[in-house]
């Protein structure tokens, strides 16, 4: 006679928690259903599906795929923290499923919460490890992070799991341009627009390579064609779910958003198509009137910017925005009275506060100008164009130190903004800190070799050595 097999082996240190976690999840009310917030416009298309899919969680609430849909929803639109605090829900109540976790780092890294999104995408890879998905955005965030060397190893592992994608070889290029390795970027960059010569990111990265080598001619090709550069993430099981809640108008004003700067006339076309769709979009409306005034039709924009008052006089930045158009067309009395009305909405909003000393520069009245400025940086800005416009005024005060610190955390901030550059040159140079003054010389030689200003100072401290 056989002997029984034998009985498996029951460890109650390591079943108990577990059981005790989902007794006690299953014991607990439900949380309640994550709703869009009640600020937020949204179309009435979007409306409905969202109405949809949280009818779909009430009707089953301790279902957790059904709160995970409607993260995507909410993602698929862009609304982030509610897709944020959806994943967080659909973790608890349908822990197996480990992608809630990958795409709440999603969330966490558009939020800005990048070592919370590092700590998620790192469990995520560890659950499942041949997600090249996981890799690759892992990738992006320590990139972001500056840690570099954890994302080279990130695109590393994305590349072996996915070798003929193009994209985990410019995010390893990215990395290299970071340590100033721009041979071995380059080289990287080109295999992979010989996957996908389309590929605008690569492009992007391409550019700047070649501009960091000198090369600005043949650069600007390749950052005309990374304009509208935007990072791609592999798919996962979910990403039809995600391209079909994806809402038409919505897709449509994140891709006018991205084009707004590089392309404004693509940008007003597309939002004047979704505006005639969503006519009663206070936020479309907005969009549009700042795509008006980047082709240059400002009296538009204007007529634009009012009707939008007189629907929602209190709307984000309408006053702030107003006083920036009035200010260009030299209506200084005009645009003083807005930006004032802005600051006192949002006085701790950069913008309003730049936009308040634009005006006050323009009237002359500069140490006032700096005072905004100074309120702008301290807020928070990562707008360069805000420690600029700080550094020019110290300038014109005569606060030479405190010109030299603001355009040297400028250029901190932007390597490549060659006028910020410059200026730190000439005020070094008129401080005799003449070993500091040619050293960004030489940086902004290396950047612009024929530029006038360039050659100009490069003439003048040979020949004052």
């Amino acid at each position: 006679m056989r002997n029984p097999a034998p009985r498996p082996v029951c460890r109650p240190s390591l079943v108990l928690p577990a059981l005790l976690g989902l007794a006690l999840v299953a014991c607990q009310p439900p949380p309640e259903v994550v709703r869009p917030d009640p600020t937020q416009e949204l179309s009435q298309r979007l409306r409905a599906l969202v109405d949809e899919r949280i009818a779909a969680v009430e009707s089953s609430p301790r279902d957790g795929e059904r709160r995970g849909r409607l993260g995507l929803t909410y993602l698929a639109n862009h609304l982030e923290q509610q897709a944020h605090d959806s994943f967080v829900q659909a973790e608890l109540l349908d822990s197996d499923e480990a992608l809630w976790t990958y795409y709440r780092a999603q969330c966490l890294a558009e939020l800005g919460r990048l070592e919370e999104a590092r700590t998620a995408l790192i469990d995520t890879t560890r659950r499942l490890p041949t997600s090249s998905a996981s890799h690759l955005h892992l990738g992006y965030v320590e990139l972001d992070l500056g840690n570099f060397e954890a994302a080279q190893a990130a695109f590393v592992e994305a590349a072996r799991l996915q070798p003929e994608r193009p994209e985990p070889l410019v995010g390893q290029a990215a990395t290299l341009v970071e340590r100033d390795r721009f041979d071995d970027a380059e080289t990287l960059v080109r295999r992979a627009l010989l996957m996908d010569s389309e590929y605008a990111e690569a492009h992007h990265h391409l550019g700047q390579v070649l501009r960091a080598q000198g090369k600005l001619q043949d650069a600007l090709p390749h950052l005309r064609r990374g304009e509208d550069a935007d990072r791609r993430q592999f798919s996962t099981p979910w990403t039809p779910v995600l391209d079909s809640d994806a809402i038409g108008t919505s897709d449509l004003v994140h891709r006018a958003g991205r084009l707004l700067e590089s392309n404004p006339a693509e940008a007003r076309r597309l939002l004047e198509e979704v505006a005639a769709r969503e006519p009663d979009d206070n936020q479309i409306l907005f969009d549009l009137a700042l795509a008006q005034e980047q082709v240059g039709d400002r009296v538009t924009a204007l007529e634009t910017l009012e009707r939008l008052r007189r629907r929602d006089p209190d709307f984000q930045m309408i006053n702030t925005v107003m006083a920036d158009f009035h200010l260009r067309d030299g209506r200084h009395a005009e645009a003083l009275s807005l930006a004032r009305r802005g600051v006192r909405s949002a006085p701790r909003d950069s913008r309003a506060r730049y936009v308040l000393g634009l005006v006050l520069v323009r009237l002359g009245r500069m140490a006032e100008a700096r005072g905004e400025f100074e309120q702008a940086v301290e807020v928070g800005s990562t707008d360069i164009r805000h420690r600029i416009a700080l550094a020019e005024t110290c300038a014109q005060l005569g606060d030479a130190p405190g010109a030299i610190e603001h355009f040297r955390t400028a250029v901190k901030q932007e390597p490549t903004f060659l006028p910020g550059r410059l200026n730190l040159v000439r005020l070094l140079g008129n401080a005799g800190r003449t070993n500091e003054a040619l050293a960004h010389l030489e940086e902004a030689r290396r950047m612009a070799p024929n530029h006038p200003a360039v050659q100009e100072l490069t003439a003048y401290f040979a020949a004052n050595r």
